[in-house]
């Protein structure tokens, strides 16, 4: 086969075609990602383990004491927004741990990303402020492109 571009001229005036990436190389050991991680991951869990305390203090004063029911709104759908508070934020602190666990141990970048970005997020309406700084630490260090090529080391 004989190209059909060959005998054309070259424009000089043409844009340049795009130029291969290179392949970006890192020296950052996975020990030394894993440092810079630690105090995002650790803050993040401290914040887990104090959002899921008062997620299931405010689930057992109210499964528990009786006048707390009566005294709860009997709008339509206040259940619904309680089932809703309950489970958003257990699956938040579930997705936030998972991904402080991901960054701890410099694997799984997809979790590590989507754990700190559930820490960004205010599904409970305590522990929310709490996160944000090491939410945005942990967002920080982890947009390194040396430690995103150290989550891909074996």
């Amino acid at each position: 086969m004989s190209n059909p571009f060959a005998d054309q001229p070259v424009n000089p005036y043409a844009a340049p075609g795009p130029t291969p990436e290179p392949e970006y190389f890192s020296t950052l050991s996975r020990d030394d990602a894993r440092i810079r991680l630690f105090g995002p991951a650790v803050g993040i869990l401290f914040t887990v383990a104090i959002g899921t305390g008062f997620l299931l203090m405010f689930l057992a004063g109210i499964l528990s004491d009786p006048k707390v029911a009566r005294v709860m709104p009997k709008e339509m759908g206040f259940e619904v927004f309680l089932a809703l508070v309950f489970t958003g934020g257990f699956l938040s602190h579930g997705l936030q741990l998972v991904g402080a666990i991901a960054m701890l141990r410099v694997r799984g970048k997809v979790w590590a990303m989507l754990g700190t970005a559930a820490s960004f997020i205010p599904c409970n309406f305590y522990c929310c402020w709490l996160a944000l700084p090491f939410a945005i630490w942990g967002a920080i260090v982890l947009a390194n492109p040396d430690v995103r090529a150290a989550f891909d080391r074996p």
